[in-house]
């Protein structure tokens, strides 16, 4: 069996998804400048333009559209430096901007961003999504990539590693990779291939509703609202919504989730801006499918955006308990809006607003506290369950046990057969130096099994929301 990855996302959409983290496409209306009381004086564009069109040696490569692109290219990269989201999109760029919500290519199935490392800028992965290419070789989310086939990313824009991660479906491309608490890059080659993604998927474990929701897209509130009654039906005890490495996706879709656990008319989230369209409060809309049942919200340092939204929404209201692996969500917090430019074929991505929790909170860089915070594991403890994954004897352990064998151990008494074999591994284990707490050399037989159940029952993780909600503690 494949190996399986601890925290991974299944997304249902034929597209890589390998853009920036954003709240959503909202398209703008360009604006002119007469109106401002400033006075613009482009006469040091316009006299650039002239000299390197009359001067410039090479005059057959000199490129006036090229020349007026770069320009404005020029005027959006001066803007906030701690403010990657603003971006100038060329023909090609705004064509592949407006494809990423519906288009189809191939890919790698992975979301990037930019995180700053030493003060600066890295390409980071976001997610990596569960069954494609990326998520099959193993990379991981919180990977910084810094060789493309061989090119250092250092500087590279979020738009020229999509397209460079892009391809024809089949081909290959080599990553170096640098991972938390490793001593040295790893190397990956990865065919590209086409994605086929769902957003939402649900298990029940332990008459508790398990849903992970992987990114919020077009098809989301559909998807989730048909989740929920499906869960109603089965008359379950509580929720548990898995939204750890998720990494956001549209405003309307994260709204609709929310406001399937909140009241009608409360706000979900509001935003404020420089201009009367951008300051609004988005309440719970009209019409969405309820649930009263008890909720646990999981989350990560790379829930980002659209997870915030719903997160901040349920933590003012009280509505769940929000549990975290590490300290806080991941901050993204701004509004990004699409402009038109006047020629058509080009477009302004800026950011224009920020949002905030109902209770007036900006979680922009700084991210959402969850109310039980499960530590993440240490370098030491990274390295042991790296060296535990690989280990011969946890793979003869599987082998010999059968696929069963965590149910088996679970439900048997302390002097069977199976208990005894498990703790005969753990001593093995001890001998090689590796040594972990239970949960976690369960999880990474979980991980061997040919059981999909048990990746999830034997997540520590989601064994504590379980735990939480059966307590009644999740009832805030």
């Amino acid at each position: 069996m494949n190996r399986k990855i601890i925290y991974t996302i299944i997304i249902i959409q034929t597209v890589i998804l390998i853009s920036a983290v954003m709240i959503g496409h909202t398209i703008g209306k360009t604006q002119s400048l007469s109106g401002h009381s400033n006075s613009y004086d482009f006469s040091l564009i316009k006299d650039a333009l002239q000299l390197i069109t009359d001067n410039y040696r090479n005059k057959e490569s000199v490129d006036q559209e090229k020349l007026m692109y770069g320009a404005v290219k020029g005027m959006v990269e001066s803007l906030d430096e701690d403010d990657p989201y603003n971006q100038f999109l060329a023909p090609d760029m705004y064509k592949d901007m407006m494809d990423d919500t519906t288009g189809k290519f191939g890919g790698l199935g992975i979301k990037i961003g930019m995180t700053k490392v030493d003060g600066r800028d890295q390409l980071t992965v976001i997610s990596a999504f569960e069954g494609n290419p990326a998520h099959k070789a193993g990379i991981q989310p919180g990977d910084l990539i810094l060789e493309i086939d061989g090119k250092s990313t250092f500087g590279i824009s979020l738009y020229d590693a999509k397209r460079k991660l892009r391809g024809e479906p089949g081909t290959k491309v080599d990553l170096k990779i640098q991972r938390e608490h490793e001593d040295e890059p790893l190397t990956f080659s990865i065919i590209r291939d086409i994605i086929q993604i769902s957003t939402v998927k649900y298990k029940t474990l332990d008459n508790i509703a398990y849903v992970r929701l992987m990114q919020f897209s077009d098809t989301t509130t559909k998807d989730f609202d048909k989740t929920l009654k499906a869960i109603e039906d089965e008359d379950v005890n509580g929720i548990v919504l898995d939204l750890r490495s998720n990494p956001g996706g549209t405003l309307s879709s994260a709204i609709d989730v929310a406001g399937m656990f909140l009241k009608k008319g409360q706000v979900v989230v509001s935003t404020k801006g420089r201009t009367p369209e951008d300051n609004k409060e988005y309440k719970v809309p009209k019409g969405l499918y309820h649930t009263d049942l008890p909720l646990v919200v999981l989350v990560d340092r790379w829930s980002a955006s659209g997870s915030e939204i719903v997160v901040g929404a349920i933590k003012d209201y009280k509505r769940g308990l929000i549990i975290g692996s590490g300290d806080k969500t991941y901050g993204k917090g701004s509004v990004q809006k699409i402009f038109p430019m006047v020629d058509g074929k080009c477009g302004l991505k800026l950011t224009v607003a920020y949002y905030y929790t109902p209770s007036g909170k900006n979680i922009n860089k700084i991210g959402i506290e969850p109310d039980i915070k499960r530590p993440v594991l240490s370098s030491a403890e990274l390295k042991a369950y790296q060296n535990l994954s690989s280990s011969r004897y946890l793979e003869e352990f599987v082998k010999e046990s059968g696929d069963n064998v965590l149910e088996v151990i679970d439900k048997s008494n302390g002097n069977s057969k199976d208990k005894e074999r498990f703790r005969i591994l753990i001593k093995k284990l001890e001998s090689e130096n590796i040594k972990l707490d239970e949960s976690l050399v369960k999880l990474a037989i979980a991980q061997k099994t040919k059981n999909d159940i048990d990746e999830y029952k034997f997540d520590p993780i989601i064994k504590l929301a379980i735990e939480q909600l059966k307590s009644g503690l999740a009832k805030l």
